[in-house]
């Protein structure tokens, strides 16, 4: 996820906060900090912090899809398979990340092994001639969505595959899904454009203009460790602390019992935003000084909080966590869960809370280089097997691309299908379409009803529409 910028206007803020906010914006234009170090080649592989954690999930929970990350896109137009197999291929050998498997060392540790470069396997599958459009497409869906639910071994190379899915001569899907240990939503943007630049090179006989970053995942763990191993991990710590000390659980009202343990069978719920409405919650945003991403949290955590009943609780948002210029054109996990506290007592206006919203997102920018495992351990949480710690819903406003370049001789589209495992309780996409703006609700189908879920989105859109016409 990518966050726009915070606003350089400062008014209203405290003045630790101005100074907290004004450091951060010279930090943002000072000059480029130092390369980050390479190890040397027969070092030790180290983890990173988002890796440790989701390892040691993965190993509690084997066998499901629930940290997969899976994207398909449809290509129209006669495409090169051969060129689009050399492409894949080419991220793999660029990508340490993608040629990394996990083992478990002799004291239940996990290990990293970084295989040599090797070809995708890709597989392909045609649909069935005798079937009209409207059923291939059925068809196809189906079959995505079975390659999206099937796991990986974590100890078998690589943890990332690909398939064709032809519905016809001209009409393709690319499927691609990679484990999370590998990836993470910035690098399914990277490895669009990627495949993009790589394919349209070899469509017109040319090399790859691509070559591999200069920083591999394992420089970056290794430095990770060394920088929050000192003040700054430290100081980051204190916030965290402090920031989430007596955060209540949100407890929403759900059709079923919880299970004993976390359960991860889930489904989607989509919806739009129209574009009158999201021009009109950017003005409201612009107005009190605040972005989309934190007009949306305000309304997001004011829905929650109405239909929990509860002011104290917080909603997880990810942060694309690149913090040295170096991590940019890499693949890997790297993301970081924020955890945003929601700053509901005293019963306030929309507004008051966007004002609320906006410096508590502006602190939480500001230390969100603390990874979400250690975020936990500084809170002695009493760990519940049932449901994930500090919160149970997460909130994302998805503003990347699909790729901008586009394949040469073809039309491309997202392909829609149903992967049925979700990781939260409940989950809010919001992902900019043109000018309007498609919303999608993921939910835990032990936990909640299709029709609970649909309710919850259409009173979302209901609050939308009532502050920008009132935010007081």
């Amino acid at each position: 996820m990518t966050l726009t910028s915070p606003p350089t206007r400062t008014g209203g803020l405290s003045a630790a906060k101005r100074a907290l906010l004004e450091q951060r914006l010279r930090r943002s234009t000072a000059a480029a900090p130092p390369s980050i170090p390479r190890l040397p080649d027969e070092a030790e592989i180290p983890l990173s912090s988002a890796q440790i954690p989701l390892w040691f999930m993965e190993n509690l929970t084997p066998g499901t899809a629930a940290y997969t990350i899976p994207f398909a896109l449809r290509l129209r137009g006669p495409l090169d398979e051969a060129a689009v197999e050399r492409a894949l291929t080419g991220l793999l050998a660029r990508h340490d990340s993608l040629r990394t498997t996990f083992g478990t060392s002799a004291d239940g540790h996990p290990t990293a092994t970084v295989h040599p470069p090797a070809p995708v396997p890709v597989t392909r599958r045609d649909a069935p001639l005798d079937l009209d459009l409207g059923a291939r497409e059925r068809w196809a869906a189906a079959l995505v969505g079975e390659e999206f639910a099937r796991p990986f071994d974590l100890e078998v190379a690589p943890l990332f595959r690909a398939a064709l899915v032809r519905l016809d001569r001209d009409d393709t899907i690319l499927v691609v899904v990679l484990h999370h240990l590998v990836g993470d939503g910035w690098s399914v943007h990277l490895m669009v454009n990627e495949l993009m630049a790589d394919y349209n090179a070899f469509v017109a006989g040319l090399d790859s203009p691509l070559s591999a970053p200069a920083v591999r995942y394992g420089d970056y763990a290794a430095w990770q460790q060394r920088r929050l191993g000192g003040a700054e991990g430290e100081r980051a710590a204190a916030y965290w602390r402090e920031r989430l000390a007596g955060v209540g659980t949100l407890a929403l009202p759900t059709d079923r019992p919880r299970p004993p343990r976390q359960t991860f069978s889930g489904d989607g719920h989509s919806f739009v935003l129209d574009p009158e409405l999201c021009d009109a919650v950017t003005a409201l945003g612009r107005a009190h000084g605040a972005t989309q991403y934190m007009t949306l949290l305000a309304a997001w955590q004011a829905v929650l909080s109405r239909h929990g009943g509860q002011s104290e609780f917080a909603v997880g948002s990810p942060i694309a966590g690149r913090p040295h210029p170096d991590l940019e054109p890499m693949i890997g996990m790297f993301v970081n869960m924020l955890v945003m506290r929601a700053p509901l007592a005293g019963d306030p206006t929309f507004a008051e809370l966007l004002g609320r919203v906006r410096e508590s997102s502006l602190d939480a920018y500001a230390h969100q280089d603390l990874p979400f495992d250690q975020v936990v351990r500084g809170q002695n949480v009493v760990r519940d097997v049932s449901r994930t710690p500090l919160f149970q819903v997460t909130f994302a406003l998805q503003n990347y691309g699909r790729g901008e370049q586009g394949f040469t001789g073809l039309a491309h589209d997202w392909f829609t299908a149903d992967s049925r495992v979700t990781r939260f309780d409940l989950s809010l996409f919001v992902f900019e379409v043109g000018t309007g703006m498609h919303g999608l609700m993921t939910y835990n189908t032990d936990l909640f009803d299709a029709a609970t879920v649909e309710r919850l989105a259409g009173h979302l859109a209901t609050l939308l529409r009532s502050v920008v016409a009132d935010p007081h």
